[in-house]
């Protein structure tokens, strides 16, 4: 059963930011969190923060009612991050959502530069943000001295992206309106429900992907859902399923680059298979490539074929002029 708190911070009609956060027994993590969320540099009327609590059996809600008013919290049996992201969703009144894993940090500025490039590129439908990576344990802080400029690359869309960039949830921020129409994150996609969202996205035009300065922190940890690898293997295949079944948009006429994107995230699997998992059994990991590749079949070599072809894709860079620049997180130690 879904429940909210009583109280609920005075807002806008409709804010301008939706914050999603789901969790599930990670209270302290979480904490961290969201107190980098109620304390952005943004006025605090033209967002939301809304808390998925995914089941959790730990002190998990006594964590966040010392939040009070400041998020919204709803509780929800156990079902997967993917459900508790659309029960957000659901409940979300923002114009455009900010998916923020429970573990991750937003830089103080992080809503300010997102409100910057959305005005900037008149309201495109996806932006990605900039992401640093730290481990538990290091303090991620604000970068020092002198503050930065936006620096955005805009393209046509995800499917004629060239600029290099990770698919992690923690860094989307997208029209509320596509999402929905896209019918919000699948349950099909396993490990990888953060690229099927994007390739279930992959013609929105124009995607923005900002370059600097970084507004997000990746939390690396022992838990981290990618260290099972074999659980990616399986969301990989998963993503290669639904190309098959046609459930990305853009036709034959796409192809290309949806296989060619895929068959780039297969390579990169295969990397670390090989490469970042050399304590584990050589036959073990022989395996899951020697599958992962037979699998993908041509979709490997359209990434090849797409490399070669991406030269000719039209992109922007703009650095974004403002009266108030940001700084963004310093690089982790």
């Amino acid at each position: 059963m879904t429940g909210e708190n009583q109280e609920s911070a005075p807002l806008s009609a409709e804010p301008f930011f939706s914050i999603i956060v789901p969790t599930w027994n990670r209270a302290a993590m979480a904490a961290e969190t969201i107190r980098t969320l109620v304390e952005q540099d943004f006025p605090q009327r033209d967002y939301e923060t809304i808390v998925v609590d995914d089941g959790s059996t730990d002190d998990t809600q006594e964590q966040l009612r010392g939040f009070g008013n400041r998020i919204r919290v709803f509780q929800q049996p156990n079902a997967g991050p993917g459900p508790a992201r659309n029960t957000g969703i659901k409940h979300a009144r923002g114009q455009y959502l900010v998916f923020v894993d429970h573990d991750d940090l937003l830089s103080p500025d992080a809503l300010t530069v997102y409100k910057r490039v959305i005005d900037a590129f008149e309201r495109p439908p996806i932006v990605l943000a900039k992401e640093i990576k730290f481990r538990t344990g290091q303090e991620v802080e604000p970068a020092p001295g002198q503050p930065s400029n936006v620096t955005c690359v805009k393209c046509r869309d995800f499917f004629r992206k060239t600029i290099q960039s990770s698919v992690t949830n923690s860094i989307f921020v997208v029209s509320r309106d596509i999402v929905l129409r896209a019918g919000c994150y699948s349950a099909d996609a396993a490990s990888h429900e953060d690229h099927d969202l994007l390739f279930r996205l992959g013609t929105a035009s124009p995607m923005v992907k900002i370059v600097s300065p970084a507004t997000v922190a990746i939390r690396l940890h022992e838990r981290n859902v990618t260290n099972d690898l074999t659980f990616v293997s399986r969301g990989t295949v998963a993503l290669i399923r639904r190309e098959r079944q046609g459930a990305y948009p853009g036709g034959w006429r796409r192809m290309l680059d949806r296989r060619g994107l895929i068959g780039t995230n297969v390579l990169t699997v295969c990397y670390y298979f090989f490469w970042k998992r050399r304590q584990m059994p050589r036959y073990w990991r022989f395996l899951h490539i020697v599958r992962l590749v037979l699998y993908a079949r041509g979709m490997v070599l359209a990434a090849l074929v797409r490399r070669a072809c991406s030269r000719f894709y039209s992109q922007e860079v703009r650095t974004l002029d403002g009266a108030v620049p940001v700084r963004g997180f310093a690089a982790s130690r």
